[in-house]
């Protein structure tokens, strides 16, 4: 749904992670159930399920963090999405942020 790319330096030895996104969903019809998770560097976070209702946009929110990556360059956090049943969903304006501390 989105992605953010960080540049870590070589220098960091080790860095952890803070991700947040958030999004308004719309559900066609029906009320729906929605699934959101940020992956930190290829590892998922935990997952955060809403039943949104079908009388409007609802707010989804999803976080993350993620301590002791070794790994540097350019690394990837990505917004993962999921609909539960058959009933279509619209995600509007999705936000994604991410932030890399060095921790040695």
């Amino acid at each position: 749904l989105a992605t953010v790319t960080l540049n870590i330096p070589s220098a960091w030895s080790s860095w952890e992670c803070v991700a947040f996104a958030q999004a308004a969903a719309v559900p066609v019809g029906n009320p729906a159930d929605v699934g959101l998770l940020v992956r930190i560097d290829g590892t998922d976070g935990p997952s955060f399920t809403y039943r949104v209702p079908d009388l409007g946009a609802g707010a989804v929110a999803a976080a993350s963090f993620r301590s002791g990556i070794t790994t540097t360059g350019t690394r990837t956090i990505a917004l993962r999405g999921n609909r539960f049943g058959s009933t279509p969903v619209d995600l509007l304006t999705v936000f994604l942020y991410a932030r890399a501390f060095r921790t040695s």
